[in-house]
């Protein structure tokens, strides 16, 4: 699938096995995020070379924004495919994972984006930007519009594994 593809609207995960959704958010949104954080690191390189220069008040603080919002998603997206999606598959939706901090860190991600929305004007380019920045905040509007999805399936699959969770744990 595309890192750009069109959202999903058409699919409930709520309904589907935990595995199934574990495997769509890994080969759908993982590999997808992967690639697109690759390529905001290729506009990256031809934004330091051009535009650092001639807009350092705007273009400093969007590299170090972004920066840290790769290393939070690179990071997160490991802690979950090696321990909370294989905690909650080997349980079958009993956890002992910290799901509140892979939600926290999903707010996070949500407040960079946030931050970089205002920094950039809502990804509105300024006049005389390269073709590499422009290209950057076109691609950033398909990382949030991804990520707001990605993000929400995962919530709703970690509510899923915490309520299994207390009602295993209730009836003992």
């Amino acid at each position: 699938m595309s890192p750009h593809a069109p959202p999903e609207h058409d699919t409930d995960w709520s309904r589907r096995p935990v595995g199934e959704v574990i495997d769509h958010i890994v080969d759908r949104y993982h590999a997808a995020l992967r690639a697109q954080l690759d390529e905001v690191a290729r506009f990256v390189e031809g934004i330091r070379l051009t535009d650092l220069v001639r807009r350092p008040a705007l273009v400093a603080p969007l590299l170090d924004k972004l920066q840290i919002l790769g290393e939070e998603l690179t990071q997160h997206m490991v802690k979950e495919e090696r321990l909370a999606f294989r905690m909650i598959r080997a349980a079958g939706g009993f956890v002992g994972v910290p799901l509140a901090v892979m939600e926290h860190e999903h707010r996070l991600a949500h407040e960079l984006l946030g931050d970089l929305r205002v920094l950039t004007g809502d990804w509105t380019p300024p006049a005389g930007a390269s073709s590499a920045l422009c290209g950057l905040y076109e691609l950033m509007v398909a990382v949030e519009r991804d990520l707001v999805e990605h993000s929400a399936i995962e919530d709703e699959l970690f509510a899923r594994a915490r309520a299994d969770s207390h009602r295993k744990v209730a009836n003992g």
